[in-house]
């Protein structure tokens, strides 16, 4: 795997820029300087391809202290011997000190390929810096500011243009984020311990035990996963305060970022409006779910009788996610949760499957003649008094992935009723057999 190392001295915003990078707060961030010393390392994915992102500490050339100071520069120059790629970063409010010219000195001899990074350009006026940046000698610079992420997806397209010419290794298989939701004691934490086959994280009656997300990387069958367990999400109005309001934004943070998140229910518990409202975050977030009844060993009766009516009981209620698929599990015995990772493979390839050209024209054919009887495609509609319209619907192309979006071009979108869109996009989940993930589809006027 590639190696792209973060440098400069201390302060400069490498941390903040490594959490940004990998999409987690893994490095700590402070400003006091030489908060990081050892070396941190974390998983960064771009246009398909894995990087191995390297965090170094602030580099204090001139007159290292103490043999804590000495440590951070053999650790750093160890991270420069691995490294395929150099950031350097300079803080754009300072501009270019001494000590940044200290530090270029100790990896310009490396010869290895250098990307001039200067963060924190928070606005137009930041980054109309002096000459010095250009007279660093290291190309063109890059304006970012890690802190709210902006200009950092331009930075890994230049970083992907940069290390294709570099020779690269067998790739690892990709990990699968997945993020544990529900309320306080549906049992998230017990379905985690159950997933990775340990007591990783505190199991409590008592309500918020756990505060802040627990990130936990492991590999079952060949397939990486990355879990992340979130704090209990209570109504907004019994939220406290402080700790509890910022683990709980961190907690839905965490699962709008995930590619599949387990919604977590308690199945012999009557649903409740806060569930409901769980639905709705995870729909705004177009996030990936499976719904996981949860506690299925204490339900008195389990007949195909009561499991129907509970798909039906959750359907009513979860009318944001008909489409989401319902597991009965337990996690105190460990039934049935074995199998989500099978589930959750399927959906997170379905998640990012690109279907071609032959595939969708075939498919809208089908479509077309299962709503649209007419030969040509042509739907009659009214518009206007009693004049009649034709809706002809021309094409549907794929538009991207992650969820999969899809472009449906029609002579006249104001003819287009929403119950049509709905119809092509139940059609496109039983073609294609697209699974526990949404479908966009939007529409366009042909020539537009």
């Amino acid at each position: 795997m590639l190696n792209i190392a973060i440098v400069g001295r201390a302060n400069v915003g490498k941390s903040t820029l490594f959490n940004r990078l990998v999409e987690r707060d893994q490095a700590m961030v402070s400003d006091l300087a030489g908060t990081t010393r050892d070396v941190n390392y974390g998983l960064c994915w771009w246009q398909g391809r894995p990087y191995q992102m390297i965090d170094t500490g602030g580099l204090d050339i001139a007159k290292p202290a103490n043999t804590i100071e000495l440590g951070i520069i053999k650790q750093a120059r160890k991270a420069l011997k691995q490294a395929d790629l150099i950031l350097f970063l300079i803080d754009a409010k300072t501009g270019v000190l001494p000590g940044d010219k200290l530090v270029i000195k100790q990896f310009q001899s490396s010869k290895k390929p250098i990307l001039l990074v200067i963060n924190k350009a928070d606005s137009l006026r930041l980054r109309q810096l002096n000459k010095e940046i250009y007279g660093l000698g290291l190309g063109e610079p890059n304006f970012v500011s890690a802190s709210n992420g902006s200009g950092v997806g331009d930075l890994l397209d230049v970083i992907v243009a940069k290390l294709p010419t570099l020779q690269t290794e067998p790739e690892v298989v990709p990990s699968i984020k997945l993020a544990i939701l529900g309320k306080p004691n549906v049992g998230k934490s017990s379905l985690l311990n159950s997933l990775l086959g340990e007591e990783r994280v505190i199991v409590s009656e008592i309500p918020h035990t756990t505060r802040e997300a627990h990130y936990v990387d492991f590999n079952y069958e060949g397939q990486n996963y990355t879990l992340i367990d979130t704090a209990g999400i209570r109504k907004k109005a019994k939220v406290s305060a402080g700790l509890e309001k910022s683990s709980v934004d961190k907690s839905l943070a965490a699962a709008a970022k995930a590619d599949v998140v387990l919604l977590v229910t308690d199945v012999v518990s009557d649903l409740s409006t806060q569930d409901k409202h769980l639905t709705e975050e995870i729909a705004k977030h177009q996030s990936s779910v499976i719904i996981l009844a949860n506690k299925w060993d204490l339900a008195t009766t389990k007949n195909e009788e009561t499991i129907k009516k509970v798909y039906q009981y959750y359907q009513k209620i979860f009318s944001h996610l008909t489409w989401a698929p319902i597991m009965f599990v337990s996690a105190k015995t460990g039934l049935n949760v074995k199998k989500i990772f099978k589930l959750v493979k399927e959906i997170y390839e379905q998640r990012h499957r690109q279907l071609s050209e032959e595939e969708l024209a075939v498919f809208l054919k089908s479509a077309l003649r299962q709503h649209l009887p007419s030969k040509e495609g042509h739907h009659r509609l009214k518009r206007g008094g009693n004049r009649p319209a034709k809706l002809m619907v021309y094409q549907i192309e794929q538009s991207g992935t992650n969820p999969p979006r899809f472009v449906l071009t029609v002579n006249n979108d104001q003819l287009l009723h929403f119950s049509l869109l709905r119809f092509f996009q139940n059609r496109l989940r039983e073609y294609f057999k697209i699974v526990g993930t949404p479908i966009i589809l939007t529409t366009k006027e042909k020539g537009k």
